[in-house]
């Protein structure tokens, strides 16, 4: 989770601090990103969950 909250940060700290209108290369990267890894964690929760499900008794 802290991990999490640096990342946040960071991010925050770039657009703030960065320039004032962001590039399209900048703005491809970040749509981008906001698309991919989302995709990303719900495919990992996906699998992490197949993982605890138990076979049913009989």
């Amino acid at each position: 989770m802290a991990a999490g909250v640096v990342i946040a940060l960071v991010f925050k700290a770039l657009l703030t601090f960065g320039p004032s209108t962001p590039t399209f290369e900048a703005q491809e990267f970040i749509g981008g990103s906001r698309s991919i890894i989302p995709a990303g964690v719900v495919t990992l929760m996906i699998f992490w969950r197949g993982t605890d499900i138990e076979e049913p008794q009989r």
